[in-house]
C-alpha cells in the first residue's frame, strides 16, 4: 500500500490519500473476467439451447442471444475502455510514488 501524507506546503487538498495498488490490479483482473463472459455469453447460451432438449424453447434461447450480441459488444466494449483506465491509474501512482521517492531522495 502506498500513502503520501500531506507536507507543510500548501495543497489544493488536505488529509491524507491511500492507495492500493493491489485493489486496482484486482479490480482489473475482475473487470477482465466480466468482459470474457460477455465476449463468450453466445458460445454459452448455444450450449445451453443445445442441452435443453426441446426444439421451440431451443430456438428461443438462441433467438434471444442473438438479439443482445450488439448490446454485448457494447457493454464488452466499455467493460474494456474501464479495465484500461484501471491499469492507467494503477501506473500513474506508480510512477508518481517513483518521482516522489526520487525527489525526496535528490533534497537530501
Amino acid at each position: 500500500m502506498t500513502t503520501w501524507h500531506r507536507g507543510k506546503r500548501k495543497t489544493l487538498a488536505g488529509g491524507t490519500l491511500r492507495y492500493q495498488g493491489a485493489k486496482m490490479q484486482s479490480l482489473w483482473s475482475d473487470l477482465n473476467a466480466v468482459k470474457n463472459e460477455f465476449d463468450h455469453a453466445d458460445q454459452h447460451s448455444g450450449d445451453a439451447a443445445d442441452a435443453v432438449g426441446h426444439a421451440a424453447l431451443a430456438s428461443r434461447i438462441r433467438s434471444f442471444s442473438s438479439g443482445w450480441d450488439s448490446h454485448r459488444r457494447e457493454l464488452s466494449d466499455s467493460i474494456e475502455k474501464l479495465a484500461k483506465l484501471a491499469l492507467n491509474v494503477d501506473g500513474a501512482f506508480d510512477d508518481t510514488e517513483s518521482e516522489l521517492v526520487k525527489s525526496i531522495a535528490s533534497e537530501k
